[in-house]
């Protein structure tokens, strides 16, 4: 079971941060054509099938990841992994909240809030490889 759910834990997490990837390139070709309407022009690209879809996958991402916290805690007291579990959780939520602000209301506040937390994240990345020996 637990490589398994580790392993559907891991396809999960690849298949939101893909949808993530798509909804930022769609952001940033837009902003460098300089439309008006950005949220609605990626709204668009998504029918209401796709929206359902993704919305199911990754509501079922969340559920799997929780079962994998409950799995992770019973078995393993290493509190890396449980931390890591649980901010990929929050990433899971941070997606599903950003796809339905922004396919259901055209609202571009949380991809963009996204976007700046993967920058940061970048950032932090960079010096950390930048500081080793």
């Amino acid at each position: 079971m637990a490589q398994n759910i580790e392993y559907q834990h891991r396809e999960n997490m690849s298949r939101a941060y893909n949808l993530y990837s798509v909804l930022r390139d769609f952001y940033k070709y837009a902003k460098h054509k300089k439309m008006r309407h950005i949220g609605k022009f990626i709204s668009e690209k998504f029918t209401d099938s796709d929206y359902i879809y993704n919305k199911n996958k990754l509501e079922e991402a969340y559920e799997i990841a929780s079962k994998y916290l409950i799995f992770t805690k019973k078995t393993c007291k290493d509190a890396n992994v449980i931390g890591s579990i649980n901010e990929n959780m929050k990433y899971i939520k941070r997606i599903i909240d950003l796809f339905r602000e922004l396919i259901i209301n055209n609202n571009l506040n949380k991809l963009r809030y996204e976007m700046k937390l993967e920058l940061k994240e970048i950032e932090l990345f960079e010096n950390d490889i930048n500081s080793l020996p």
